[in-house]
């Protein structure tokens, strides 16, 4: 069950550059115009999250519910709470009524009050178009959705008629907040032509056959997708391994789950709730 905590706020567009995968194509067709509001809603959440904020007296024993509400409120951004992620994952009831703590902060982004937060019951946070989704941990990093666990992965929905590959993947990170990476040096690739009617598609499966219709391949790189060309694909993962670690590795062979993040209660305090002081 997906909730959002308050009202929906809303969100300002901005007439912004394009992000770092190439101009957008004009727009021609009812599916691209709707390809260029998202790269817009996109990059106006993305100034948002990286706005400087204050919290003069920080959350001390607050419902995590009460301090979605308060970010809310002051910084205008639409919070949902993917509840049952966390019953799933993490076998975790209540979510809105777990108690979270952060200290006074001066001059910090907002993500990182997100991700503070969201980090005290192994959660995170993944950034949409129109709103900020807290949820675990494993549907935010690639290396986590092996065989037995394909119900973490974010689905998509997407029409591409002879779009760039470039302008496609990009899409499809902006709709989930799933890291993707188009490798540079793959050169005239990220121009290929890619046509697909996606509908409720796992995203990674998505990148991957994109991918192969321009003649390039899909790894994951420690909670990222990464398309580059077959030949860079095969050395990554011979060295992958021996660089940073089995758990950065295309297929996680531990079926236990993350653990909570050091000093962290994984029971609710008994202490009574204190609000944040707005």
């Amino acid at each position: 069950m997906m909730t959002t905590f308050l009202r929906a706020s809303v969100l300002v567009l901005f007439s912004v550059p394009a992000v770092p995968w190439g101009a957008p194509s004009v727009p021609s067709t009812p599916a691209q115009r709707e390809s260029d509001l998202i790269a817009q809603r996109a990059r106006a959440m993305h100034d948002k999250l990286a706005r400087l904020v204050t919290l003069e007296k920080g959350l001390d024993n607050c419902p995590f519910k009460d301090a979605c509400e308060f970010v809310q409120d002051r910084y205008d951004v639409t919070i949902v709470v993917d509840s049952d992620s966390f019953k799933t994952d993490h076998s975790l009831g209540n979510i809105a009524e777990f108690k979270v703590i952060l200290p006074k902060m001066v001059d910090v982004r907002l993500s990182t009050v997100l991700r503070m937060l969201a980090a005290q019951f192994n959660g995170t946070y993944l950034a949409r178009p129109d709103y900020i989704l807290i949820t675990t941990l494993e549907r935010a990093r690639p290396e986590e959705w092996t065989a037995g666990k394909r119900h973490l992965v974010p689905e998509v929905d997407a029409d591409f008629d002879k779009r760039p590959l470039s302008d496609a993947l990009r899409e499809l990170g902006q709709q989930t907040g799933i890291n993707i990476v188009l490798d540079g040096r793959v050169g005239d690739s990220a121009k290929a032509a890619v046509t697909a009617s996606l509908s409720n598609a796992p995203v990674d499966t998505a990148v991957r056959l994109l991918a192969d219709m321009a003649g390039l391949r899909a790894i994951v790189v420690d909670g990222a997708l990464y398309v580059t060309t077959k030949e860079n694909a095969e050395q990554w993962k011979k060295e992958l391994p021996k660089a940073v670690g089995a758990t950065a590795v295309q297929t996680l062979k531990s079926e236990k789950p993350a653990a909570p993040a050091p000093g962290v209660a994984t029971k609710t305090p008994p202490a009574e709730a204190k609000k944040p002081e707005r």
